[in-house]
């Protein structure tokens, strides 16, 4: 059976701290012609739960289009329990996750859950967003987005801004409003 049955959109890495997504977003632009690369810098979503617990993250998030794909760095400055924890430790870095963008969530969380992978996270953003351990099978985390249109429009603006871009800035705070 087909694990993902949604086109993957991106390709997510934890970084150990602020210069090591810098530097990666940097390299990922010179040797990819990603970018530019958008940062959010210290979310901190409300109503996250890791393991169905209330708890709390601080993160920073580096995203930039890649040809069709996203790629992105993050880093999670607190210290509390997290999906991102369960695969590193403050001090290691690596890929993460796999995105997909599904229409109905309830439906696929449903079936990728009765499939086993459980949930390690979740919060909601403009969109619904769930982390789902798959590290057994595929070596790595399943991160389930709700389709909407405002967490639509900002992906849109990663892709626009990519065919646009002159090599230039590389790097740029994420426009919020």
């Amino acid at each position: 059976m087909k694990i993902l049955q949604h086109n993957i959109i991106q390709y997510a890495y934890m970084c150990k701290d602020m210069d090591s997504l810098n530097n990666h977003c940097l390299k990922w632009a010179e040797a990819h012609g990603a970018g530019p690369f958008w940062i959010m810098e210290n979310l901190k979503p409300e109503g996250v739960t890791y393991k169905g617990e209330p708890c709390e993250l601080d993160m920073t998030f580096a995203f930039a289009q890649s040809g069709d794909v996203q790629i992105e760095f993050m880093v999670q400055h607190n210290q509390g329990p997290s999906t991102f924890r369960d695969m590193f430790s403050e001090d290691e870095e690596g890929f993460h996750h796999w995105a997909i963008f599904v229409p109905n969530y309830e439906e696929e969380y449903n079936r990728l859950t009765g499939l086993g992978y459980e949930e390690t996270t979740a919060f909601s953003t403009s969109a619904r967003v769930a982390f789902l351990d798959a590290e057994k099978d595929l070596g790595g985390h399943i991160e389930l987005y709700e389709e909407n249109p405002g967490t639509q429009a900002v992906f849109d603006l990663f892709l626009e801004s990519h065919k646009n871009w002159d090599g230039k800035d590389p790097i740029r705070p994420l426009p919020v409003g």
